[in-house]
């Protein structure tokens, strides 16, 4: 087999592989080995010398090669994102039935905590606050629902989470799990679990945590009840609209 000046283009095919291999963005690594496998296969395809069996089956392990290799970067990057302390977090598509509101408009939110269910009819709507003060509020873009604003303190005041537009930031050196870019599961210095997330579609989140603020109990939501200071709790409530504030009157719903 000669080879042909479509040879030397074909080189171009491997600076294109490695640029793919070593980046870290999914956009980048598809296009570089596309890139890649197209030039080594029209080079080869160029081989009239060859039977035609023998040059597909070339392009065939060609594109093989470069697709199995294009999941196992993806792959791995996608595992490091997830051990990152910040990042995008990200609707899955779960299909999840309202627990206590029924199914409201096709343009809904919900957000679920515990056996509670909030549903807002205005935005951005403030869900949760201690002593006046956001700890939890939502937002709607287009139809989606978005964290506009999370906070999270253990109880040494100490911020170990802070949401904003959907964008994560977890303190260092808190112990936390992201099992895929939907969820968050988040531990205390003590090891015990005081932030569990779901973002299960673009219209329904689900939490459940310990919330703390300066000077005050906890506000705890289980995955039963929502309860502050040993006071009644809430369960089994659906609340269109109001908002709950915990403080020195306990647990008051706000509209």
């Amino acid at each position: 087999m000669r080879l042909k000046p479509l040879d030397a283009v074909a080189i171009l095919g491997m600076p294109l592989a490695v640029v793919g291999m070593i980046a870290d963005d999914t956009g980048i690594v598809a296009g570089c080995f596309i890139l890649s496998a197209a030039v080594i296969s029209f080079a080869v395809l160029r081989h009239t010398e060859l039977t035609i069996w023998i040059r597909i089956m070339v392009c065939g392990l060609t594109c093989a090669l470069f697709t199995a290799a294009g999941v196992l970067i993806w792959h791995r990057n996608y595992e490091s994102e997830l051990q990152k302390n910040t990042g995008l977090l990200e609707p899955a598509s779960d299909r999840v039935q309202a627990k206590v509101c029924g199914l409201p408009s096709s343009d809904y939110v919900m957000l679920f905590m515990g056996s509670n269910t909030f549903v807002p009819n205005v935005f951005p709507a403030t869900v949760i606050s201690m002593q006046g003060e956001p700890i939890l509020q939502i937002d709607q873009s287009g139809e989606n629902l978005v964290i506009r604003k999370l906070i999270l303190l253990d109880d040494r005041n100490d911020v170990l989470v802070d949401i904003d537009q959907d964008h994560v930031w977890i303190k260092p050196d808190v112990h936390f799990d992201k099992p895929d870019t939907s969820t968050i599961i988040v531990h205390d210095h003590l090891g015990k679990i005081v932030l569990r997330l779901r973002f299960h579609n673009p219209n329904v989140l689900e939490i459940t945590g310990t919330f703390h603020h300066p000077g005050d109990e906890a506000l705890v939501i289980s995955t039963k009840s929502i309860r502050y200071d040993n006071l009644p709790k809430f369960w089994m409530n659906c609340f269109r609209g109001p908002h709950l504030d915990a403080g020195t009157y306990g647990i008051r719903v706000i509209a």
